[in-house]
């Protein structure tokens, strides 16, 4: 596909291939793969006055090894629209990526001083804190991502996870029975556990079973189910 005489078939045999290192290659195949790079970089830079063709060439270069690039097209996204979230969101996954956690959270609360509402940046916010150990905060930014994104299941379950090893029983058991009325089956298992914590059998049993249904090779699942089953005969 490299060699292809159609260009549009190089350019996206070429971004499939962006993270094959080219010394991988044989020297035919690392210089069909470069050339075709070089076609790909031409056509996104004919619309490169767009914050999102920035964040494409910025992803590139990530794939490619090159960190420095790739945070330079993020930061060039972000001055070409201040109120590009993406821009703030990877930049901050970058950085964070890089250990530097410090730099990620005043990427994040600068991208929320212009997006306020902005779900996805208080999701990442409240993530990064966590990681942390500032788990108060980051319940409050799950929070607020929860209540701008009420279909993310994901947050959810983040959420009540958190606010589960802080002790807060009843609001982590309503932010995992939302996530797993959403859909989230890893929600379904944090729930099942979190009553099992609280010695509440009635409620635990019903969702090992379904867990068990879902997953009859597992065997973890199999033995809570049983000794749930047994505890609810000798209650």
């Amino acid at each position: 596909m490299l060699r292809d005489p159609v260009r549009l078939v190089r350019i996206e045999a070429a971004r499939s291939l962006a993270d094959v290192a080219p010394t991988s290659l044989a020297a035919n195949d690392r210089a069909a793969l470069e050339h075709a790079y070089a076609e790909l970089l031409a056509s996104e830079q004919s619309l490169a006055d767009m914050p999102a063709t920035q964040m494409n060439l910025a992803n590139l270069a990530g794939r490619r090894g090159d960190s420095g690039a790739q945070e330079a097209g993020y930061r060039r996204a972000m001055a070409m629209d201040p109120y590009f979230a993406p821009a703030y969101l990877a930049l901050a996954s970058l950085l964070s990526s890089q250990h530097k956690n410090t730099d990620a959270e005043a990427m994040l609360r600068q991208g929320l001083k212009r997006l306020p509402n902005d779900g996805e940046l208080h999701q990442s916010l409240g993530l990064l804190l966590a990681e942390e150990k500032r788990d108060a905060e980051g319940i409050a930014e799950l929070r607020k991502a929860s209540e701008l994104m009420p279909a993310q299941a994901r947050v959810l379950y983040n959420l009540g996870l958190l606010q589960q090893s802080r002790g807060q029983l009843y609001p982590a058991e309503e932010a995992l029975a939302k996530a797993r009325a959403l859909g989230d089956r890893e929600a379904t298992y944090a729930l099942a556990l979190l009553y099992v914590r609280e010695k509440r059998v009635d409620r635990a049993l019903p969702l090992f079973e379904e867990l068990v249904a879902a997953n009859p090779g597992n065997a973890q699942l199999v033995q809570m189910r049983d000794q749930l089953r047994a505890a609810s005969v000798h209650k």
